[in-house]
Order: structure tokens, then sequence, then C-alpha cells
């Protein structure tokens, strides 16, 4: 390991003066006192360059978080996505009008889009996680970026994406043809849009895509590093937070 004994082998780290080395990277032999970002890992020692490009880093090899503290953490995040629509949805029932609701469905999806890809992007954890203390790396044991939290919940992008973009389609038919005028409530708008507004194939993708959805975490019995299926096509690793 690259661990610097004798004291005549130290010299000054060349990336903070004043400080006498006590490592010594095992790649590239890159010396480094104890402010430097050393990293010991199957007995070791890397500097920050060399550990990219180690294949396993230690957040991928050890501790993969198993499917209930998963679940418990979807739980979580769906309860905290519950609390911000309530408010949302409150104010579309009480002052309802057809472009209002509209606006609450749009505004929802992208509360569910950021609580899903921009906060795990920044921390590596959504609400839910950090309650569970578990956390979405890459492969490489890196937070996760704008694609792979992308691919990671496209299934559930895709389904709010064209169930919002039909609601708005169907609104723009509404307004061309008989108006609104008989539409007075939410749960109007919700039957007529769910009456004329969505075809049979339209069903039929969104069922499909649920279904896939409630089944695809099942992997995470099967896989050894307890990967879901959207794990193993986004790239990412779900792993306890020590």
């Amino acid at each position: 390991m690259g661990k610097i004994e004798q004291r005549e082998d130290q010299v000054v780290c060349q990336d903070h003066s004043g400080h006498n080395s006590i490592w010594q990277c095992d790649v590239c032999g890159k010396k480094m006192c104890e402010e430097c970002k050393a990293v010991g890992f199957n007995h070791k020692i890397y500097c920050d360059v060399c550990i990219e490009k180690v294949d396993l880093t230690p957040k991928q090899a050890f501790h993969p978080a198993g499917f209930w503290k998963r679940l418990a953490a979807r739980l979580l995040d769906t309860l905290i996505l519950g609390i911000l629509n309530l408010f949302i949805w409150l104010i579309v029932i009480f002052f309802f009008s057809p472009i209002l609701f509209i606006t609450g469905a749009v505004i929802s999806y992208l509360i569910y889009v950021a609580c899903f890809t921009i906060i795990p992007m920044k921390v590596g954890q959504t609400p839910g996680k950090m309650a569970m203390e578990i956390e979405i790396v890459t492969r490489k044991g890196k937070l996760p970026g704008f694609f792979n939290m992308f691919f990671r919940h496209i299934l559930g992008f895709t389904v709010g994406f064209f169930y919002v973009l039909g609601m708005i389609i169907f609104y723009n038919g509404l307004t061309s043809g008989m108006g609104t005028e008989h539409i007075t409530s939410a749960i109007d708008f919700l039957k007529e849009y769910h009456r004329f507004g969505l075809s049979d194939t339209m069903v039929f993708f969104y069922c499909l895509l649920g279904i896939v959805m409630l089944a695809e975490s099942v992997f995470i019995f099967f896989t050894k590093l307890k990967l879901a299926l959207h794990d193993m096509w986004a790239g990412t690793r779900v792993i306890i937070n020590l």
C-alpha cells in the first residue's frame, strides 16, 4: 500500500506547499499529503485522477440498498409529492377553470421531474432516499447526471408527459368546438377527458407502461448488486449511505 513510511522519502506535496507527503499513488507514483484527495481501495492508494480510471469504486462494490429500503424511500417521496401537490390542487378545485386545471397538471408534472432528476443530480438523493440513508450513484460511484436520471425514470416521465400533453390537446379541442362552459368542476373536466380525450390505444399504452413500472423493480431480488431494471438501462446503483 502506498504509505510513505521513511522520513527521508518525504517530500513537499506538489499540490499543497508546506505539507509533507504521507501517501503515494500506487498507479502513477504521485506523492500526496493529508489534504489531498487520496482514496484507499482494494488495499491500494489512488490519487484523484487514477481513481477515475478504476472500473469499480468502493461505492459500487459494497452495500447495495435492498428492495424494502428502496420501497420505503419511494413511498416517502410519493407522500412528499402528494403534500406538495395538495396545495396546488386545492387552489385548482376552489378556483376552478379549465385553463387553471391544465396549469396545475403541468406544474405537478414539473415538480415530479424536478424531484427525480434535478435534486438527485445535486445531492445523489431524493428526499425519501435522504430519510432512508441511501443514495444514487453511477457505475463509477459518481453523482448521476441528467441522462442517468432521465433514463432511470423514463417510464414515469413518459406516462406523465403524454397524459398531460393529451390533456392540453383535449382542452384546445374543446375551446375550438363546443367550448368549456359545461365543465364547472375539476371532476367534470377529468370525466370529459377520460371519456372523450383518451383513445383506446392511449389507455392500452398507459396500462402497459404502468405494468412494466410495477414489475421492473422485482429484478432487485435476483441481481447481485440489487439492481432494478431502470438501474440497468440508466447505469445507476442505489447504495447505503455509510
